[in-house]
């Protein structure tokens, strides 16, 4: 056991050469103490003591031996699942092109694999032999396994010749049905291009909840359309064909982008203002309103100019910029609402806050259950919202220093 737990372990050829320091002794032992010894007039036979000093050299003899053959085991084993491993590989059946590739490539390395293998292969019949000088015997089975191992690479290499042929058939298969694919591909871009080209007609600002609906699909239809005209380029560099030109999906992309903008920040206009005007105070919040305000003025400007551009070369798309140009007027006259919402919701605020706020307007402002943005608004607050922001911002900074503290 002590032996079998060294680290780094003995080699075999150690463990032989500790066998045979044994069978020395073993013999010595047996040479050098009489199976008869005569004292006085006693006759001592000492056959037993001999049994039992060498049959402790003999046990060690055996436990070495063994754990030799636990190692040629354990080897065999080591090699049977890398070889298992190795065909289960080589049989795998590609679903694509890419799993085709990464298997023929799997193939022409396999005389590499092989070759460190066969190293091992040449190791374990070294076990076999010093086990064989001690003449070992080992069941069935463990022979059984020896000789498959041994034959084993010319089995592979067989096996390889084999699945060649069949995946250059599947090649053909796999190129077939991606021309046939990359057909109905160019139909779809050609569909949704059609779409984009006449999304002019989306014109009705009431309906900005299905318009809106309409350019999420059409958005999500061409970055799932990028992704495949990615795809299809990596497939066709695979079967080394010359690559389809898809630079139009991200045209069609560029200029459907201001259509998904001003209708998703239309909609979502809309919807936002009525749940920051009318929701419960403690559940506004004012920093995501500012930054929605602040995204969407920008992002509408920029649509504005596209349609406006648009608009000289066809009248369709002065109806779009009008539209842009409304929900960003509604926006911009609700900007100056916001540093009002956001002072008041400004973490920090105390009662005496919002008793230094009713001082300044001259009537109580507390919020309550009842209280919102819109009541806010209807007690007049903007009239001294400047002096509010610097309320807020001195609740917001005490509560900073509160909280590090």
């Amino acid at each position: 056991r002590d032996i079998e737990a060294e680290d780094p372990p003995r080699t075999e050829e150690a463990l032989r050469e500790e066998i045979h320091k044994y069978m020395k002794l073993e013999q010595e032992l047996k040479e050098s103490i009489p199976e008869e010894v005569h004292v006085s007039c006693f006759s001592i036979n000492t056959k037993d003591l001999i049994a039992i000093l060498a049959g402790r050299y003999s046990s060690l003899q055996k436990n070495l031996t063994d754990l030799i053959a636990k190692r040629a085991r354990e080897k065999n084993q080591s090699l049977m699942n890398d070889f298992n491993q190795m065909e289960r590989r080589i049989r795998k059946v590609p679903q694509n092109i890419k799993e085709l590739t990464e298997l023929q490539e799997f193939l022409d390395n396999i005389p590499n694999e092989l070759d460190k293998i066969k190293i091992e292969i040449d190791a374990s019949m070294d076990i076999f032999k010093i086990l064989e000088t001690f003449n070992y015997r080992f069941p069935v089975d463990d022979m059984n396994k020896k000789w498959n191992i041994y034959g084993y690479p010319k089995q592979i290499k067989e096996l390889v010749e084999e699945r060649r042929v069949a995946l250059e058939k599947e090649k053909a298969k796999f190129q077939e049905k991606m021309l046939v694919d990359q057909e109905e591909f160019k139909e779809n871009i050609e569909n949704l291009e059609r779409t984009i080209q006449g999304f002019y007609q989306h014109n009705k600002l009431e309906a900005h909840e299905e318009t809106a609906g309409i350019a999420e699909s059409v958005d999500a239809s061409l970055k799932s359309f990028f992704e495949q005209a990615k795809t299809f380029n990596h497939h066709e560099s695979l079967f080394k064909l010359e690559p389809n030109d898809y630079s139009r999906i991200g045209q069609m992309q560029k200029e459907f982008q201001h259509y998904y903008n001003l209708w998703t920040y239309a909609h979502k206009w809309f919807v936002y203002s009525q749940q920051w005007m009318n929701c419960e105070w403690e559940e506004l919040n004012a920093e995501e309103a500012e930054k929605f305000v602040e995204d969407a003025i920008r992002i509408l400007a920029s649509a504005i100019r596209f349609f406006r551009d648009r608009g000289e070369r066809d009248q369709n798309f002065m109806l779009i910029q009008k539209i842009a140009e409304k929900v960003k007027a509604e926006i911009d006259e609700f900007k100056p609402k916001v540093p009002l919402m956001v002072a008041l919701r400004k973490k920090g605020m105390t009662d005496r806050h919002w008793e230094a706020i009713s001082n300044i307007c001259g009537f109580k402002v507390k919020p309550d259950e009842k209280f919102t943005f819109a009541t806010a608004l209807e007690m007049g607050l903007m009239n001294n919202v400047d002096k509010i922001v610097e309320i807020g911002e001195k609740a917001n900074k005490e509560f900073g220093i509160e909280t590090m503290l």
